[in-house]
């Protein structure tokens, strides 16, 4: 094939740039994979130097985390502690009596030897009088009706006709509306009980010869109950029990009574005048607020009490444990102050004010729920438990940018007016679309 001359050349310029339009590329190409690699190791080390800030940051988070942790912990621990005896007398309390105080007046000393016998007939009456009652108000619950009596006292009251509770079942199975499940509940309770409280059984379970206090212990605690300049004494704040000498009551009340603004002598005090007058008043109560109580069967609260069954209210005073900057010692004993109680558990107005807490604590209930619906923090905060797990939830940068302040009323109760209080309930009411009478 005859190929001119001057195709021949063309041709020949033709494949010489294409060798070098590919020697360019393939340059071009390797100059990009050195960019990218190049771009990579810069992110890679930007992220680095970025994360060293962040891994910094999160330790520092860590560790202030760990600090709050062991705060909360102390101060729990401080709450929960297991010793709550508080000594401001100068007599020394051995470890054991310690330990035995702090168990409460719920504790029974047991220093004699226990019959077994006498053991088996006490708690199988109880177990017998629990059965009966179980009986008779699952029997009975659906037929319930608002009781009408004026009794405060609703404590259930044993079935002496009907001390063993197989027979009481056989005489209630015939009746209507009987709960069948009781039968085997009932039965196999009184197997169960016969069988635990055979002798060598209940003799494995309890050591009767056991004594749970000591005579030392013993010794001890009955010096302390003749001796009569010591008083225990439960705190304020339930933070125990006060070791404090007699003098101390003395000088408290004293310091109490001679506030003349807080406290107000009463000479020629007419207590059956007071009485007519404030039961006058609670018929009153009774016939404007009956219908809009919220447990009907609290209605009897605002009955008149008989005047031979009224005890006038006294004054006690628990010591404030918790205001004291160091441990209970005869050496800080000037500086513990008292919050008087006045104690009227049977007076004319005990209960409407257990009606009126009632009430009161359902309103707060209430709006709690209408707080939560709304996602609005609730103001109200229980103890210092529940303040602690609320603080424990706010995320807090820099505990050195922040001062946590208390404050204090000096006589709350009293300071608070009559129509402030009227106010706030009023208030309260209407928010909850509640009944009220103005």
């Amino acid at each position: 094939m005859n190929i001119k001359l001057s195709q021949r050349t063309s041709h020949s310029n033709r494949i010489s740039f294409l060798k070098s339009y590919h020697k360019g590329h393939k340059l071009k190409v390797q100059l990009n994979k050195a960019n990218t690699i190049y771009r990579q190791f810069i992110n890679l080390f930007t992220s680095r130097f970025n994360l060293f800030y962040t891994n910094v940051a999160n330790l520092m988070n860590l560790d202030l985390q760990l600090q709050r942790s062991e705060l909360i912990n102390k101060e729990k621990d401080k709450l929960s502690s297991t010793n709550k005896i508080h000594n401001f007398t100068t007599t020394s309390l051995p470890p054991e009596t310690i330990s035995l105080l702090n168990k409460g007046t719920n504790f029974i000393p047991t220093t004699s030897t226990s019959s077994t016998s006498s053991l088996t007939r006490t708690i199988l009456s109880e177990v017998n009088t629990t059965l009966c009652s179980i009986i008779h108000k699952k029997n009975y619950q659906p037929q319930l009706k608002p009781s009408t009596s004026r009794r405060t006292s609703h404590r259930f009251k044993p079935y002496s006709t009907h001390s063993r509770p197989l027979t009481l079942l056989k005489q209630e199975q015939t009746g209507p509306n009987f709960n069948l499940h009781l039968i085997d509940y009932v039965q196999n309770t009184v197997s169960y009980s016969k069988e635990i409280l055979q002798s060598f059984n209940l003799r494995s379970i309890v050591n009767c010869n056991l004594h749970n206090i000591t005579p030392q212990t013993t010794s001890h605690i009955t010096n302390l109950q003749k001796d009569n300049d010591i008083i225990l004494t439960m705190t304020d704040k339930n933070m125990g029990w006060a070791l404090v000498p007699i003098s101390w009551f003395s000088t408290e009340y004293n310091r109490h009574f001679s506030d003349i603004t807080t406290y107000k002598r009463i000479d020629n005090f007419d207590i059956s005048n007071t009485v007519t007058n404030s039961n006058r008043l609670l018929n009153k109560l009774k016939q404007r607020f009956s219908t809009i109580i919220s447990n009907r069967n609290n209605q009897h609260l605002l009955d008149s009490i008989p005047q031979d069954q009224l005890h006038l209210p006294y004054m006690k005073l628990l010591p404030k444990v918790h205001k004291l900057d160091r441990p209970a010692s005869h050496n800080n004993i000037t500086e513990l102050t008292g919050r008087p109680i006045i104690t009227a558990h049977s007076w004319t107005t005990s209960n409407p004010s257990r009606l009126l807490r009632t009430e009161l604590d359902n309103i707060i209930l209430q709006l709690k729920d209408f707080f939560k619906e709304r996602d609005i923090i609730f103001p109200l905060i229980y103890n210092s438990t529940d303040l602690l797990n609320l603080l424990d939830k706010q995320y807090i940068t820099d505990m050195d940018d922040l001062c946590f302040t208390t404050f204090d009323f000096t006589s709350l109760y009293t300071n608070i007016t009559y129509h402030g209080t009227i106010h706030a309930i009023i208030t309260s009411c209407k928010l909850l679309n509640l009944p009220i009478f103005l």
